[in-house]
């Protein structure tokens, strides 16, 4: 007898894990349907329900189980089960997203998608935080610059569904700020291996018309390799005001001062030999990045009728951003303003229900970037000094049809326009003096859904969606100098299909698709080593997610207050479709970056004592390096553990003492891969075993 290819048995574990929940979801229906409690009955009183989960955005606020497109939700107690130094484990939770941290604070997130976008920094995808958008209008977010502990719930938008929001193919997420559960004092301290070093305060108060919320957060680290370092501190002030009962008023200010240094990546070879070990070059030279920026918002929200309501967002933005690297050093400064406004409503007419949405986004940035000759880390002779200036905006337009409580239509339409110019003040060498700008065409994005409920438990929807991704300013102005004017943007289109069970103690969330990607950009370097952007054709990428959430007690236990465990199932076939480079024909190949199988799974148990657990674990397939697929990253085991416990000192202070393991396995791997890498340097090393532990304290205030 033959034996089955590796592939083949992953292929058929993946499989038997895909559907074991819906055979469990199958298995609680029919028991449903057979075993009836009484709603007067004790019993029916200590049910264990999972509790409805609301994804929001600015224009609704839907049950996720209402959603009619690829959306998930990542509850704020999903952000204490883990170490609490970085954003990306709560992020890695779901399906179809992937975040690696290839320096501490040096985020690459890809959506349903590759990092070939993201040599470094956030690109691609649409991020907002307490309802401001976070990412500039130059495509780039600076998310980094977040400290987690300023993030509550998140909600994601997978793919051109995220479109409305001018996402483009990357989707959208939606960071809301940590809940107002208490008016009082919240501290807290978290110490851990190779230096960790964190502090956190929140006070929150409430008075006669509204409440106000102000935090700090300050993180120091020293990092697992050599000049790694980082420190960064976030300082929040956060009030919102009802003058009546149609309105709502919030003012926000967000500063932000972040230094972090960037070892840069190795060959197999040196990661082997030493994976603490910094590139060559990268201490002399002082790699690293200082930046600081400062956001002041304001939001309006009016209810103007029974069946209307609007909501005005503005924002102004200041920031500056320092970064020698082994290659040059950069300067910039600059500022950035925006807003955006939608309006809703409802009508009926007959059994006949209508949904309205429109609105609008609009972003303008100014910025003076300097690029200089690095000499020592220090600042040599300038190269070219660029003046900067970038728009972008769109409008959109919902309808939503439900002609019975079972069927939902929904037509949507963006039109998203952005344009950049380039004003080259100075350049020194032979190289002349460069100017250039663009106004890319409007983009009309459509997006249909049929969803259809054939029980308040569950709902079934087809989706079909189009979207653009204009060329990000990074992408087209370029270290060297060069303005890439020839770079064109990303078009794709998305069919989808899936559903989502909320059902007594599970939870389903789940979908296939496919996404053909026309223009895909994709990066590689020049005998000088700097990063270059070009088209590369066509991709076709092939899809299936599942999200799932089982409740292991049914009743109400005498010493378990929660024991569940959850799981996210993500499988991506991502190949080029028509792609060729220096003679080379790619066609066929997969994408860098993009690993063919994830499953990460997570147990999670709490006692009524106050002792709680939790057990994460994410596996990771292999995932090829290049364009080429000749280099790849062997398959990871990331297992971690936190324990802690919840107490009570009185009526008004209550704590939680923590501790735990990160990378239980002590696996050697690379946490965020540089693709197409110069010289073979592909490798970021991550660190190996390492612990953390703190406590943390609430004070609650007495009573007005």
């Amino acid at each position: 007898m033959c034996e089955l290819s590796s592939r083949r048995v992953k292929t058929y574990s993946f499989l038997f894990l895909f559907f074991l929940p819906l055979s469990e979801a199958a298995s609680q229906l029919q028991a449903q349907d057979t075993v009836n409690i009484p709603s007067d009955s004790p019993l029916s009183l200590s049910v264990q329900q999972i509790p409805e989960i609301v994804v929001s955005d600015f224009d609704y606020s839907k049950p996720l189980l209402q959603r009619d497109g690829p959306a998930s939700h990542i509850p704020e107690s999903m952000g204490q089960r883990f170490p609490n130094r970085s954003i990306a484990y709560r992020l890695n939770t779901r399906a179809g997203v992937t975040v690696q941290e290839r320096a501490p604070s040096s985020y690459r997130i890809s959506i349903r998608g590759s990092s070939l976008r993201s040599p470094f920094g956030v690109r691609n995808v649409k991020v907002y935080w307490n309802g401001m958008p976070f990412t500039r209008a130059n495509g780039v977010t600076p998310l980094q610059l977040l400290d987690p502990e300023m993030i509550g719930r998140t909600d994601i938008l997978k793919g051109p569904m995220g479109s409305r929001f001018g996402a483009g193919n990357g989707g959208v997420l939606f960071f809301h700020r940590p809940a107002h559960q208490h008016t009082g004092l919240d501290v807290g301290s978290t110490q851990g291996s190779y230096g960790l070093n964190r502090h956190h305060l929140h006070y929150r108060d409430t008075f006669q018309s509204g409440r106000i919320w102000l935090a700090h957060a300050r993180q120091a680290w020293d990092g697992y390799r050599d000049h790694s370092a980082m420190q960064r501190q976030n300082t929040i002030a956060h009030m919102e005001w009802t003058p009546d009962d149609r309105q709502e008023l919030s003012f926000s200010i967000f500063h932000s001062n972040l230094f972090y240094e960037l070892p840069g990546g190795l060959t197999r070879e040196q990661m082997m030999m030493n994976p603490r070990a910094a590139r060559a070059g990268a201490e002399s030279q002082n790699s690293s990045i200082d930046r600081s920026s400062t956001y002041f918002s304001g939001q309006h929200r009016m209810q103007w009728s029974k069946h209307w309501k609007s909501q005005a967002v503005i924002y102004l933005r200041t920031h500056q951003f320092d970064h020698p690297f082994i290659l040059d050093y950069k300067q910039e400064t600059g500022y950035g303003l925006g807003g955006r406004w939608s309006i809703q409503g409802q009508q009926q007419w007959g059994r006949h229900r209508f949904e309205f949405t429109a609105g609008m986004e609009l972003q303008s940035e100014q910025t003076t970037a300097a690029n200089f000759g690095n000499r020592n880390g220090q600042r040599d002779s300038l190269r070219f000094l660029d003046d900067l200036s970038v728009q972008t905006g769109f409008l959109y337009q919902e309808v939503r049809w439900k002609p019975s409580q079972r069927w939902t239509l929904t037509a949507g339409l963006s039109q998203n326009r952005s344009a950049y110019a380039i004003d080259r003040a100075t350049a020194a060498g032979a190289r002349p003096a460069q100017s250039g700008g663009d106004r890319y065409p409007i983009y009309l994005l459509p997006r249909i859904a049929l969803q259809f409920q054939p029980n308040p438990q569950s709902t079934l929807f087809a989706h079909w969606s189009r979207g653009a991704s204009i060329p990000t300013l990074s992408e087209v102005r370029t270290n060297e100098g060069s303005i890439n004017r020839s770079l064109r943007p990303e078009r794709g289109q998305n069919l989808e299909m899936g559903g989502r069970l909320h059902h007594s103690r599970i939870q389903l969330n789940g979908s296939v698709y496919y996404f053909r990607l026309s223009e895909t950009i994709t990066n590689y370097t020049n005998p000088q080593g700097v990063v270059l952007f070009q088209n590369a054709g066509a991709t076709d990428q092939w899809g299936a997610e599942l999200e799932w959430k089982w409740q292991l007690l049914p009743w109400t236990h005498a010493m378990m207050a929660d024991l569940h465990i959850q799981q996210a199932l993500t499988y991506q076939s991502f190949q080029f479709r028509d792609y060729m480079r220096n003679d080379e024909d790619y066609s066929g190949n997969a994408l860098p970056g993009v690993a063919p199988y994830t499953v990460f799974t997570q147990v999670y148990a709490e006692s009524k004592m106050g002792i709680y657990t939790s057990i994460s674990h994410r596996w990771t397939d292999r995932l090829p390096l290049n364009d080429a697929n000749s280099v790849y990253q062997a398959s990871i085991h990331f297992l971690t553990a936190r324990l802690g416990y919840q107490f009570s000192l009185g009526p008004r202070l209550s704590g939680d003492l923590f501790a735990g393991i990160d990378n239980i396995l002590d696996q050697s791997f690379s946490f965020g891969n540089d693709l197409n890498a110069f010289g073979q340097r592909f490798f970021q090393p991550a660190p190996g075993r390492n612990y953390y532990g703190g406590i943390r304290l609430q004070y609650t205030l007495p009573p007005n």
